[in-house]
């Protein structure tokens, strides 16, 4: 099948943790993050590469801010693909609460004549929204409607769930909307959890703003209580298919996969997502976690090929 013959078209933010070379393979219009860096402004994994901003941001304090795609990013890619001829686009999002891409390609899209936008704030993040992109390419790819497409990506964003261990200084909690004294009583907070030497576990609520779900000074409690959470929901809502998520810190994924190995529920792993620039200056270096939806939702396959090594080097070639 032709690119123009695909029934809708796809763009992502480069939220989704997924290199553009994947994107770029699987027919998925990347819009990247900046990053403002002592460099001057950087395209997220674009113009940074992953394993080497791991080392510059464990090297550096205080010399990178996350910028929010602008609408002419959108502009410029909405009317590149109306022009294909792609009469409806579906534009995937970084919880509106966290990022600003949502915001920017709703401006955009008031702009573009000859094509319908669909622009969905998913309220997640990092493989979370992966997950939700695994499911619109499988879609588009078995000729759903972009009805149906965009019907289903709601609901997949609504049913993923990410669960995550920052790094101890990491800056999650900032987000666009949260008033000054708020964000200052968290700051206060982070800091007083670091003097305890405690780590904490954070999820996304339905809003997508992150939430604090557990705590303790041990990692492998955390990782533990990560693994009940999961069995709970799985018990709930039948097998589940997962990302494993990492920041620079592939070692730290051995306290998840060890209580993974469980027979307490069934579950897929898709493989191992390693965060882009913009999510590993939010999340920290060091910092773990898996997404996962139920596996009636997205299949596995679907989400493995997200991740294959053969389809990052083929395109790299």
């Amino acid at each position: 099948m032709s690119h123009t013959q695909k029934s809708f078209a796809i763009v992502c933010d480069s939220g989704c943790d997924i290199l553009p070379a994947a994107s770029a393979a699987y027919g998925v219009e990347f819009v990247p993050f900046y990053i403002h860096t002592n460099q001057g402004e950087l395209r997220d994994t674009v113009d940074l590469d992953k394993n080497e901003f791991y080392i510059q941001l464990s090297s550096t304090k205080g010399s990178f801010s996350i910028y929010n795609p602008r609408p002419d990013d959108y502009r410029s890619c909405f009317t590149s693909l109306a022009e294909q001829g792609f009469s409806d686009i579906i534009s995937l999002h970084t919880s509106s609460a966290l990022r600003g891409s949502y915001q920017a390609a709703r401006h955009a899209a008031g702009d573009i004549e000859h094509a319908r936008i669909h622009v969905i704030d998913t309220k997640c993040i990092s493989a979370q929204l992966a997950l939700v992109l695994a499911a619109i390419l499988e879609d588009r790819d078995n000729n759903c409607t972009v009805e149906h497409a965009c019907e289903h990506a709601l609901d997949v964003a609504n049913a993923a769930r990410f669960m995550v261990i920052p790094a101890p200084a990491a800056p999650l909690l900032t987000t666009n909307e949260l008033p000054s004294y708020k964000k200052w009583i968290l700051n206060a907070k982070n800091l007083q959890a670091r003097a305890m030497g405690v780590r904490r576990v954070y999820t996304m609520n339905n809003e997508g703003y992150p939430q604090e779900a557990y705590r303790a000074h041990e990692m492998h409690l955390l990782a533990g209580n990560i693994v009940r959470a999961m069995s709970l929901y799985s018990h709930r809502v039948g097998p589940l298919v997962y990302f494993e998520v990492s920041a620079g810190a592939p070692r730290m994924l051995d306290l998840l996969e060890k209580p993974l190995d469980t027979n307490e529920f069934v579950s897929y792993c898709a493989g191992t997502i390693n965060t882009n620039p913009s999510t590993t200056r939010q999340l920290g270096v060091g910092a773990v976690g898996v997404a996962f939806v139920p596996a009636s939702l997205v299949s596995p396959d679907a989400c493995s090929r997200l991740v294959d090594d053969a389809v990052y080097a083929a395109a790299a070639q």
